[in-house]
């Protein structure tokens, strides 16, 4: 089981992002590197206590700031039987997650997915609107889960993606609605 800053050489992940994050950033310094938290990514947790430190690779070893960007995925399921429709009480528990990262200021956090069904029902619902609300109030870089109208063959290939951005055909919106949320916190 993975784990966080534990020191085992075998499990912490921590020490393994900063281990490939200096063997990426020798072979090209200019990278940006991410980070991911534990339990199906959304739990930075434990950086409270124990954020990356990327460093050059030996003999230097120097620290290497403005090159790391934790990463997360957002999904009502993975809360459990949460009432989203308490936003504030929503809010805070994301902060204690990984929004207290770009609070403290200690980096960026990307949202790289989070997604929806493409309908009304979808868009409309607490938790979707309760996490549309937490990126536009926190001016958060995010990426929406998935693109494709179709779903691809490790599922159940050709079938329509429910949660998909595009329409089956990929020529158009699924639903103009799931869109316009979406612009809502382009900035």
């Amino acid at each position: 089981i993975p784990s966080w800053g534990t020191g085992g050489p075998s499990t912490d992940i921590a020490q393994a992002y900063e281990k490939a994050a200096a063997v990426v950033l020798a072979a090209r310094p200019t990278y940006l590197v991410f980070a991911q938290g534990l339990l199906a990514g959304r739990d930075l947790r434990p950086v409270k206590l124990r954020p990356l430190v990327l460093t050059t690779p030996w003999p230097n070893g120097n620290t290497i700031s403005n090159q790391l960007a934790y990463e997360v995925h957002e999904y009502p399921f993975l809360w459990g039987g949460f009432n989203f429709s308490d936003y504030n009480a929503y809010a805070s528990r994301l902060d204690d997650a990984w929004g207290f990262i770009v609070n403290s200021n200690i980096a960026p956090v990307w949202v790289g997915e989070f997604g929806v069904e493409h309908d009304a029902v979808g868009v409309n619902t607490p938790w979707f609107r309760a996490i549309i609300q937490y990126l536009k109030q926190r001016d958060l870089d995010w990426s929406y889960w998935p693109l494709d109208g179709q779903q691809g063959p490790s599922r159940k290939h050709g079938l329509e993606e429910t949660y998909g951005l595009l329409n089956t055909a990929w020529n158009g919106f699924a639903y103009n609605g799931l869109l316009q949320q979406l612009q809502s916190i382009m900035s």
